[in-house]
């Protein structure tokens, strides 16, 4: 009987996490990921007040930049913001619209409530939607040979958007 409890359990854990890739897919399948290009932002952990704290990497121009956001899901603002690395490596005039564009990108990845989005320069998009280790990438691709290049084993779930699957 526990055997049982415990299959059922297993079941109805994998089948939830199928169903939200799916509305994942159904809700941005026509997304315009374009200002996360050059970026990786993900869910580091939660703070004391049970807000997350947000990793946004960020390549643009050769510039390399990491921050990290203290985020307030109840508000929708930024507590504040953390320049890791490297230190004063955005320049006084880019500030501004880093700033602005910051707030943006961070309330629209929030409100995706998945754990980690990358976009690479040529525009592909990496979507993990939970922070379980074995929880699957699912992605979206410039092209039929890049995803093969990217995900060597894929299945096709909708829209343009594969699963990564292992072995």
């Amino acid at each position: 009987m526990k055997k049982f409890i415990y299959y059922l359990c297993l079941l109805f854990i994998i089948s939830c996490k199928s169903n939200y890739e799916k509305e994942f897919i159904n809700r941005y399948s026509n997304y315009n990921f374009s200002n996360y290009q050059g970026s990786e932002i993900y869910v580091r952990g939660f703070s004391s007040r049970n807000s997350p704290i947000i990793f946004l990497e960020s390549i643009r121009n050769n510039n390399f930049v990491r921050l990290t956001i203290n985020y307030n899901k109840q508000s929708k603002s930024i507590i504040d913001v953390e320049e890791s690395y490297p230190k004063d490596s955005l320049k006084e005039n880019l500030k501004i619209n880093a700033d602005n564009q910051l707030k943006k990108l961070t309330a629209d990845f929030v409100d995706m409530n998945i754990y980690y989005l990358k976009v690479d320069s040529l525009g592909n998009v990496y979507v993990k939607p939970s922070a379980d280790e074995h929880s699957p990438v699912i992605g979206k691709f410039i092209s039929e040979e890049y995803r093969k290049k990217i995900f060597a084993k894929s299945i096709s779930l909708k829209n343009g958007w594969y699963k990564e699957i292992y072995d």
